[in-house]
């Protein structure tokens, strides 16, 4: 009869016949690093070890690793957090570069603005002083002519003793209306027109002569109208009157032929319209 040998105490979860872990390597029956199994084939330093330092769990059946719950929830969270942080930037770069983006295409500096406009093909060109004074001087000459024809015809009946009255009275509208081209000449600002002051000294001088010829007219024509020794056989006699009213005639002729050839060289300058002496 064999002596009952007694077994100390195995810990919790020790199978029978297995050394405690860490048995000594090559012990019988040891499964710590580099020992043998109870079949003499060596075991793995870790193989079947349930380790926790390093998140992984042992599988028996294929020797592999598998990732813990905890670790893949860590990972998922993770990769969410570095997804919104990259989304979140391109968001803003978007934004930013759009709001930028808007900003830059409407809006524009007053500086720029003001240049462009200086600066632009359809800003208008300065006007030129001269040039508008010409136009000024063109208006009044188109109306100096205006008493030439009733002067003409007012005169040839005082010569023919014909409608006297009549003729008196269109002579007389007509000295002034000389007279109030004088008026309105000086009133002109001619001083940026190119020998203006000779142009006005003889514009000048032919509408005084003019003026002073139809008011000699308009006398003799009063006196063929009252003097029965003016008029005879239907011809008026020339008196003092009629040749004082030649004599400023030729004098204002003689002004005019000066003044136009001044004025057609400056209405040819400015593109205005060029005259004859008998036209002022």
């Amino acid at each position: 009869m064999r002596p009952h040998i007694i077994q100390p105490d195995r810990p919790p979860g020790q199978q029978q016949g297995q050394p405690p872990y860490g048995g000594h390597p090559g012990a019988p029956g040891g499964y710590g690093p580099g020992g043998y199994g109870p079949d003499g084939r060596g075991q793995g330093g870790y193989d079947g070890y349930a380790g926790h330092d390093d998140g992984y769990t042992g599988d028996r059946g294929s020797g592999g690793r598998k990732l813990s719950p905890k670790v893949l929830i860590g990972i998922v969270v993770a990769g969410c957090v570095v997804a919104g942080l990259v989304v979140g930037g391109l968001l803003n770069s978007g934004g930013s570069a759009s709001a930028d983006n808007a900003g830059g295409t409407s809006s524009t500096s007053p500086s720029a603005a003001a240049s462009a406009s200086a600066s632009g093909s359809d800003a208008p060109a300065a006007a030129d002083p001269a040039k508008q004074q010409a136009q000024s001087l063109d208006a009044l000459l188109k109306t100096s002519g205006n008493s030439r024809s009733s002067v003409v015809g007012a005169v040839a009946s005082t010569k023919e003793c014909k409608d006297l009255g009549a003729a008196a009275s269109d002579l007389r509208a007509a000295q002034a209306q000389r007279t109030g081209l004088v008026t309105q000449l000086g009133s002109l600002q001619v001083d940026k027109l190119q020998d203006h002051a000779a142009l006005t000294d003889a514009l000048t001088k032919a509408w005084q002569a003019s003026a002073a010829a139809d008011g000699h007219y308009a006398n003799w024509a009063h006196q063929a109208a009252t003097n029965k020794s003016v008029c005879k056989g239907g011809h008026a006699r020339t008196t003092k009157e009629a040749e004082e009213g030649n004599r400023q005639s030729g004098t204002a002729t003689e002004q005019k032929k000066r003044a136009v050839k001044l004025w057609n060289a400056i209405a040819e300058k400015y593109g205005l319209t060029t005259r004859t002496y008998s036209q002022l």
